[in-house]
């Protein structure tokens, strides 16, 4: 099974700053007034367009990230002097890959950058104040499980960017849980 996303997270009424500054960043709401704005290709375009050239970032390495360039790694630090910011990336394919994640406030580094096969995401978004439960961890909290393929948020139409999504998601599919779901897995979509 593949998941492929690459995505800011932070307080959704932050990342409406950014989507008022921006055309093409679309807010996705999630659990506990956070959002998600998918960093698509246009997006990364956009912000390449309208970010004059920066100095480097001494965090940003190019081998920890396949999506992050440094103009938008800028405009994630300058968000973050609103309120705290993650930038997570995850490449799996057939249960195999990576993740990468990092978390900034004040445009200073929480958490990472860091990445491995499993819990740079989780602890960008612990950083960042999203807490876990008994039963989820903090990826499962704010219903990430519900977005899988970068590509479906290049549809600007996609039910995904209609409010309340994820909350949709958890009425139909059940809440996160570490035990038995109330359907498998591979059900989920």
């Amino acid at each position: 099974m593949t998941h492929q996303i690459q995505a800011i997270i932070g307080d959704e009424s932050t990342l409406q700053v950014l989507s008022k500054r921006l055309e093409h960043a679309r807010v996705i709401q999630l659990t506990g007034g956070f959002g998600m704005v998918p960093m698509t290709d246009t997006l990364s375009d956009e912000i390449t367009e309208q970010t004059a050239a920066q100095p480097p970032i001494e965090w940003l390495k190019t081998d920890q990230f396949m999506s992050l360039v440094p103009v938008v790694a800028h405009v994630i630090s300058e968000l973050s002097r609103i309120s705290p910011i993650a930038y997570i990336e995850t490449e799996y394919w057939g249960g195999a890959g990576v993740q990468s994640a990092v978390a900034l406030a004040s445009g200073q580094l929480l958490f990472g950058p860091s990445t491995s096969e499993q819990g740079p995401i989780d602890g960008a978004l612990a950083a960042i104040g999203i807490q876990r439960t008994v039963d989820a961890d903090e990826f499962d909290t704010l219903g990430l499980r519900f977005f899988r393929l970068q590509y479906d948020f290049d549809e600007l139409d996609n039910e995904v960017y209609s409010p309340g999504y994820v909350a949709r998601q958890f009425a139909k599919y059940g809440q996160p849980c570490r035990g038995t779901p109330k359907k498998p897995w591979w059900k989920f979509w």
